[in-house]
């Protein structure tokens, strides 16, 4: 998305500071596929459309993926295929990771700060509550990659 938020995710910092204790190569090797795998859940999320709702009139419809339909044929192609444009990334150090969307309208659809309320009241998730809906999710993480190491 064109404007980038920062979302916090509770008890992780503190998860992050015990894995430091450990070597570099170590502790690098184990937030990144920690953040990885977090990054990759919240876009997976993210990305899943909500139920398409049912045409406003008889006249024309928007199909997703396309754009714009009618029932004279007339046709305009506008989707950007918002939910095939989701990009993760994990910063080097593993400890920032980055989901992502280059469509042009994607924050009016997908950001908690930004959307209508036409994608409010039709089901249109936002990245800020995928996050902290799977905040639980993202911690197990850290903490398995961090468990495997401390038991191995």
């Amino acid at each position: 998305m064109a404007n980038s938020q920062r979302v916090k995710v509770e008890g992780l910092q503190k998860l992050i500071n015990k894995i430091d204790k450990l070597q570099p190569p170590q502790s690098t090797r184990i937030k990144r596929r920690a953040m990885d795998k977090s990054v990759k859940l919240v876009r997976a999320d993210v990305a899943k459309y909500p139920a398409q709702r049912p045409p406003a009139n008889s006249y024309s419809w928007y199909e997703r993926g396309f754009g714009t339909r009618t029932t004279t044929g007339l046709a305009y192609p506008t989707s950007e295929t918002l939910g095939r444009r989701w990009t993760d990334d994990v910063s080097g150090d593993g400890n920032k990771g980055t989901v992502g969307n280059n469509a042009t309208y994607a924050q009016w659809v997908q950001d908690e700060d930004h959307q209508t309320q036409l994608h409010k009241a039709t089901g249109w998730p936002t990245v800020q509550k995928v996050i902290r809906d799977r905040s639980g999710d993202i911690l197990d993480f850290f903490s398995e990659e961090y468990g495997e190491v401390i038991d191995a």
